[in-house]
């Protein structure tokens, strides 16, 4: 498994790296923090350009709830 730094992304993408670090915040390129630091999946990138990388990546969530918001809805 390869994985990618969001600077050679960018290279790869001929894109600057604020390109791609808004298309990781805003869900549109999946990728995910070490430390803080993007980093994304070749072999995931690669599927994303060859989709046409235009569909939101959809993160799985778990939500858990909050006992103080359901007392004060009751």
């Amino acid at each position: 498994m390869e994985i990618l730094t969001v600077l050679e992304t960018a290279q790869l993408l001929r894109v600057g790296k604020n390109t791609v670090y808004r298309a990781l915040e805003c869900g549109e390129l999946p990728g995910f923090k070490i430390r803080g630091c993007w980093r994304i999946e070749r072999a995931v990138l690669d599927e994303w350009v060859r989709t046409g990388g235009s569909q939101p990546h959809k993160e799985l969530r778990i939500r858990i709830p909050d006992e103080r918001l359901e007392a004060q809805t009751s």
